[in-house]
């Protein structure tokens, strides 16, 4: 028997950033769960995951023919950070360098922003369904300072 409705499911829930990053290195998941899944092991208070050489680098595929480890190609990269982003697990302005979580999906409840600014953005800011936002923004629009429009 199908139910009516959808069973009501709590606004939030916790995933620990230490098992996010174990499971990206699972070989059994897809690429994209991986990636995602290193992203959020990564992230800094405001969703933004560093790879100073590119998420390439930090997954690897076997090759069938002689069972090494290999790097994911650049190209290859891209057309899976594209999927997230399509999917809204990942903010428009992710690159290779810099997967940033939207902030719908990741929040650690940090009020405060990083301590430094990304290396590949230049700023300290979470992506929110309005945009770039940083503390100061979400605490007008809180207040009723800030239109949300």
């Amino acid at each position: 028997m199908i139910p009516d409705k959808k069973p009501a499911l709590p606004w939030w829930g916790r995933i620990s950033s230490r098992a996010a990053g174990h499971l990206s290195i699972e070989a059994d998941l897809s690429l994209d769960t991986r990636l995602l899944f290193l992203a959020i092991g990564n992230a800094n208070t405001a969703g933004h995951a560093y790879f100073p050489e590119g998420v390439e680098r930090c997954l690897s595929r076997v090759d069938r023919a002689t069972g090494e480890l290999l790097p994911y190609g650049e190209r290859h990269m891209r057309t899976v950070i594209r999927k997230l982003i399509d999917a809204g697990a990942l903010s428009i302005h992710s690159t290779r360098r810099c997967l940033v979580v939207t902030d719908g999906l990741w929040s650690t409840g940090a009020a405060k922003p990083p301590r430094q600014a990304c290396p590949e953005h230049g700023h300290q800011k979470r992506w929110t369904a309005w945009g770039w936002s940083d503390a100061d923004d979400e605490a007008r629009l809180r207040n009723g300072v800030l239109s949300a429009v």
